[in-house]
């Protein structure tokens, strides 16, 4: 309280302050509205894939197949074991799949570059020691976010 000039002319001085802290960011996007398709040849040697992965229903979904013709390893894949966002515009899918007839397990990491698929990249590693990487001749990743 401070005294005023005139008797009955007294005041309250409240000082205050006030900080609240509140961060603008990206709307919550639930897991299984993400998924990923593709797919594309790469060259030297020539291989040509397909991949597709992500969350639907709460299990994971997706596909693969792959086709290297210069030592003519092919795989197909039958299960998705993982699927995981692992940047803005990168995701990487696991799973088990057949290869030249033996069962075995893939491993994909997708790079969407944007439209219309000029430098997407790929990297497929198979349990058979097979590696393809590289960016796409021809083809396209596509990113499918909640937006």
């Amino acid at each position: 309280m401070v005294p005023g000039p005139l008797p009955g002319t007294d005041t309250d001085v409240v000082i205050a302050e006030a900080h609240a802290d509140i961060h603008c960011g990206q709307p919550f996007c639930p897991q299984d509205k993400d998924f990923v398709t593709g797919g594309g040849r790469l060259v030297n040697p020539a291989r040509n894939v397909a991949v597709a992965g992500g969350i639907k229903n709460g299990a994971f979904w997706g596909h693969l197949m792959y086709i290297n013709h210069q030592t003519r390893v092919k795989a197909n894949g039958t299960e998705v074991t993982a699927y995981v966002v692992t940047g803005p515009t990168t995701r990487h899918i696991e799973g088990m799949a057949e290869i030249n007839g033996q069962p075995g397990t893939y491993q994909a990491d997708v790079d969407d570059q944007g439209e219309p698929g000029v430098a997407d990249r790929i990297t497929l590693t198979l349990s058979s020691g097979e590696v393809a990487s590289g960016t796409l001749d021809g083809g396209n990743i596509q990113l499918h976010t909640c937006k």
